[in-house]
């Protein structure tokens, strides 16, 4: 139960005042009902400079266009919330279970925008653009570990990171294999029976590394064969959709891909006994002799 004052504000919200009125009206929709009955007469016309109303293109987007729009509606709101939400965390008079839901929210939105900037970034990647340099892979993964545990323990379950020590750099575009290890994660843990180990482990494999993700559920004490996700179903190339949670995820085609454009290889196996298992393999850098 929380009590209505929790969220009361003094008359004097120094927050308000730092968000321009033009970010909250930028969520889209007319500002008026005029306005909206103006747009409900055109009827998918626009105004042209002399006044009259031209038709506008009746060719239909292509899939990576209305990926690219639809990303961009949900995260234009979601950016002025966290904004808001983060102004709000800087007050000193918030009472802690009010700070803690204005956390929650915050960490919500996160979440939301990066995954639907990955989609973005999917429709945007141009292989013969990528740059390559060096990435510390262990440094990577030991900086997003705090994030991704709160991530998988929010579904139930437990994340840990098997990580050898002195272990090589790697070859990749790190702001993009950032953003494509949190969406592996996220799926794989969006999968996974409540109450599962998920495991991060760091391997050397030849020339290559390999970063496999695997589902332990032996600690659940049950047998989970029969407790299998529904199969994916496909929203066009670039989506899939999990029906029994409504989640969106890149499609596995379009993960493989994004990852070869990295100098990457991802697989997927399927185990009756512990779900899926997602492994990347990614190039080794070595040193050039002098």
């Amino acid at each position: 139960h929380i009590e209505p004052q929790l969220f009361l504000m003094p008359p004097s919200v120094d927050f308000v005042e730092e968000v321009p009125p033009e970010t909250i009206r930028s969520w889209g929709g007319a500002s008026n009902p005029r306005q909206q009955r103006d747009n409900g007469r055109t009827n998918g016309a626009s105004q042209s400079s002399d006044g009259t109303a031209e038709e506008t293109s009746s060719e239909p987007l292509s899939e990576s266009d209305l990926l690219r729009a639809i990303a961009h509606e949900v995260q234009t709101p979601l950016a002025t919330i966290r904004t808001l939400t983060r102004l709000l965390l800087r007050r000193e008079d918030l009472t802690p279970l009010c700070r803690r839901y204005v956390q929650n929210i915050e960490r919500e939105c996160t979440e939301q925008i990066d995954r639907f900037g990955l989609f973005f970034r999917a429709t945007e990647l141009d292989p013969d653009n990528v740059r390559l340099q060096i990435t510390s892979l262990t440094e990577l993964l030991e900086i997003n570990l705090p994030r991704w545990k709160q991530q998988v323990e929010r579904r139930g379950s437990t994340f840990e990171l098997d990580i050898p020590t002195n272990f090589p750099s790697v070859v990749s575009d790190p702001n993009t294999l950032d953003a494509m290890l949190t969406g592996v994660l996220d799926r794989i843990s969006r999968s996974a029976p409540a109450g599962s180990r998920i495991v991060a482990k760091l391997v050397h494999a030849g020339e290559q590394v390999k970063l496999q993700f695997q589902v332990n559920t032996e600690d659940l004490g049950v047998d989970v064969s029969g407790h299998a996700p529904s199969p994916l179903q496909a929203l066009g190339r670039l989506l899939v959709v999990q029906p029994d949670t409504g989640a969106l995820s890149l499609s596995l085609t379009m993960t493989q891909q994004l990852f070869k454009a990295l100098g990457a290889k991802f697989t997927v196996r399927q185990q009756s006994e512990h779900g899926e298992t997602l492994t990347i393999y990614l190039p080794q850098h070595f040193e050039k002799p002098r």
